[in-house]
């Protein structure tokens, strides 16, 4: 989801994490709301 600029797109993506894995979606807004430049490869790092 990194590649995603669409700020609503980004929210809908967090919000269906989170309905599956509260735990992810949470994850996910930390990452994502960093404004962080990461690669894929490097947010599911810090995710998983």
């Amino acid at each position: 989801m990194g590649g995603v600029k669409n700020a609503e797109i980004k929210e809908r993506a967090i919000q269906y994490w989170t309905s599956v894995d509260a735990e992810l979606g949470a994850k996910l807004r930390a990452n994502l709301g960093t404004g962080s430049t990461d690669s894929d490869a490097e947010a599911a790092n810090k995710i998983g």
